[in-house]
């Protein structure tokens, strides 16, 4: 298992429940990759933007850095994309 991610109702009904587990009785789905990083509203939270395993890419959502369990995936995310964690540290120091 790569990571998961808790998400209980941000997919819509009817979509595919492809790799849906329960732990700790909460519904998580397995995170294929991380696509993207923001930060979003105005108290700029860390944002990812999630990639399902078993899930087209119209399928993506943003979700909170907090709620997605993937270290592993987070990690190559950012050595892959140094410059945009610059700009997020940047932009989290210029509140």
């Amino acid at each position: 298992m790569e990571g998961r991610v808790g998400v209980q109702s941000k997919l819509p009904r009817g979509y595919l429940r492809c790799s849906l587990d329960i732990i700790k009785g909460e519904p998580e789905w397995e995170v294929e990759q991380i696509m993207g990083a923001r930060c979003f509203g105005q108290s700029r939270q860390l944002q990812y933007q999630v990639k399902w395993v078993g899930y087209s890419n119209a399928h993506d959502i943003w979700e909170t850095a907090d709620g997605v369990h993937a270290p592993q995936l987070t990690v190559d995310f950012w050595k892959g994309n140094q410059a945009l964690a610059q700009e997020i540290a940047y932009m989290s120091l210029d509140r």
